[in-house]
């Protein structure tokens, strides 16, 4: 039971790895040979978080209430309705209907699958290191990016600029049958015994005596924030700074080796596994701090990019441990908890995207992620006093 419950939530993850891995390293080149503007592509981009923060929530409270299999099948297919409408978009309409429908899909995926992972161990009382399975997972998941976004970034688009999104929409397709015919189906306790709107209410009423027995919870997700914040800038607009200083088209290249890096830090990890990293979580922020601000040298931009890619992996993982170990007890409202959190991350990416972009014409690329370091440091400063994290 052990093995087939990891082999499936691997399976799972690689899956949708694969087809977001086609699209994601050429998504903005696409829109740009698309002949859609840098404000067209701008408002998607924006569009599709605003979407994400609205639906967060609501989704969660659906995958909670409906389950997580049946979640995952409607992100998968709305992912790929997305994606068909994303290839045959020719006016700005149809690219924000794509960008809606690939929002409420994010958020139906996002944390769905590692709560179903947890509660299903729970469930079974089935003894699990987290950190270590996590670890394995992304690692495992980074290895297949590596390749498919390196075959799309490189190989693909240079074939057809819609290819791989193209194919991205068969994959995740695929991935709607398999979560619908081949992933295990989740056991409902007690759901025949209950009326869904007094399942619905009960579940709002622990959702909120959870946040009200927990002042201090807006302190720890905006501490987990901070990686997300210093990574904004450089997972959007590295290719625009390697591009300025390469003659040489080699985005493929650079997407091996930050899936390389990505896979070094699960690796290390994982060796870690009997050790509770969340103590020195502050000390790898700093460290990543430090690494943006080398990469403002261009002379040194990929070894700044290497540590920040290095340390943002590493925070991400002991960020997704931590919740779902020690800040969230209740398996019940676990999706949701999680999707609050992810809430609450989306508004701060919704707010924080024009202004990067506003500040990087203002002042420039990484003079702009500068700025949202010193703002990570102040954040970090305030959590601290908030002792958010024992």
């Amino acid at each position: 039971m052990k093995k087939a419950l990891i082999r499936n939530y691997i399976m799972s993850n690689v899956m949708i790895v694969i087809g977001t891995s086609l699209f994601n390293p050429v998504l903005y080149l696409f829109l740009e040979q698309s002949n859609f503007s840098y404000t067209d592509i701008s408002l998607y981009l924006s569009i599709f978080w605003l979407v994400t923060f609205i639906s967060e929530l609501p989704c969660g409270f659906v995958c909670d209430f409906i389950g997580h299999r049946e979640s995952m099948i409607c992100s998968c297919l709305l992912r790929f309705i997305g994606l068909i409408i994303l290839v045959l978009s020719r006016s700005l309409y149809l690219l924000i209907i794509s960008a809606i429908l690939t929002g409420i899909a994010e958020s139906l995926l996002s944390g769905t699958l590692v709560s179903w992972f947890v509660n299903e161990s729970h469930l079974h009382n089935i003894d699990i290191n987290e950190q270590v399975v996590f670890s394995k997972a992304s690692f495992i998941s980074s290895f297949f990016s590596m390749l498919v976004g390196f075959l799309s970034a490189q190989i693909l688009y240079s074939i057809h600029i819609s290819l791989p999104v193209s194919i991205s929409s068969i994959v995740f397709l695929a991935a709607t049958f398999y979560f619908l015919f081949l992933f295990p189906k989740t056991k409902k306790k007690h759901k025949e015994q209950k009326n869904y709107l007094e399942d619905l209410n009960q579940m709002t009423s622990e959702v909120l005596r959870f946040f009200k027995n927990n002042p201090e919870i807006i302190v720890s997700f905006l501490l987990l924030f901070i990686p997300s914040l210093l990574d904004l800038g450089p997972s959007n607009q590295w290719p625009s700074v390697l591009n300025s200083t390469s003659a040489v088209y080699i985005n493929g290249y650079m997407w091996i080796m930050i899936m390389g890096i990505s896979m070094l830090a699960n690796f290390v990890i994982a060796k870690f596994e009997k050790i509770d990293l969340m103590p020195h979580f502050r000390k790898f922020i700093i460290i990543d701090i430090i690494s943006i601000s080398i990469m403002s040298i261009s002379h040194f931009f990929i070894i700044g990019f290497i540590l920040h890619v290095f340390f943002f992996a590493v925070c991400s993982i002991i960020s997704r441990v931590y919740m779902h170990k020690k800040l969230i007890q209740n398996d019940r409202i676990r999706t949701t908890i999680v999707s609050c959190y992810n809430t609450f991350e989306s508004l701060l990416i919704t707010l924080l995207l024009p202004v990067n972009g506003i500040l990087s014409d203002a002042i420039g690329i990484t003079q702009t992620w500068i700025v949202f370091s010193v703002l990570g440091i102040f954040i970090l400063f305030l959590s601290s006093a908030g002792h958010a994290v024992n």
